[in-house]
């Protein structure tokens, strides 16, 4: 299976259609492509051993303004010198 999530050109997309049409990748599930949105006649959507996801996937009216609040928070935290009072912080050991 490969599965992309990253950048859609880091994939050789015309490669990644023959060896999943070949056989020679069983299946794969594809979130970014090299052209977005992707487009209506790309032999992508036609492929049975793909699952296409949307980029982006929420449409939470909300989000946008949390997103923000806690951005604003974060930049507060950084130039009052409170690191450890920041949100959504990378655990480096954990990676994640």
């Amino acid at each position: 299976m490969f599965v992309n999530v990253s950048r859609g050109q880091t994939v050789d997309e015309p490669y990644l259609i023959k060896a999943l049409e070949s056989g020679k990748i069983g299946s794969a599930v594809l979130d970014v492509f090299a052209t977005e949105p992707l487009p209506e006649n790309s032999p992508i959507w036609d492929i049975p051993n793909v699952l296409v996801s949307p980029h982006s996937a929420s449409t939470v009216a909300s989000e946008n303004a949390k997103i923000t609040d806690i951005f604003c928070h974060n930049l507060r935290c950084y130039l009052d010198e409170k690191i450890d009072e920041m949100k959504n912080v990378l655990n480096k050991a954990r990676m994640y």
